[in-house]
């Protein structure tokens, strides 16, 4: 056992690693706002586009039984 031990490499000094240019935690709370404003994005333009469909159905509706010409 003293064989494995004594190939071991020497301990490093990782103290220049202790502090994170950009917190792990920061970053996370920025991916999720980003993906949340991605949804609402995605959200609306649904709501946009299925309130202008709906119109267009009323209007092709409105003329289907009105008999109006195009």
């Amino acid at each position: 056992m003293n064989e494995i031990a004594s190939t071991a490499p020497p301990p490093r000094d990782l103290s220049a690693y202790k502090e994170e240019p950009v917190p792990g935690g920061a970053l996370l709370v920025v991916a999720y706002a980003v993906v949340w404003v991605l949804v609402f994005v995605w959200i609306a333009r649904l709501a946009l586009r299925q309130t202008r469909l709906e119109r267009e159905v009323h209007a092709l509706s409105d003329r289907v039984d009105g008999g109006a010409e195009p």
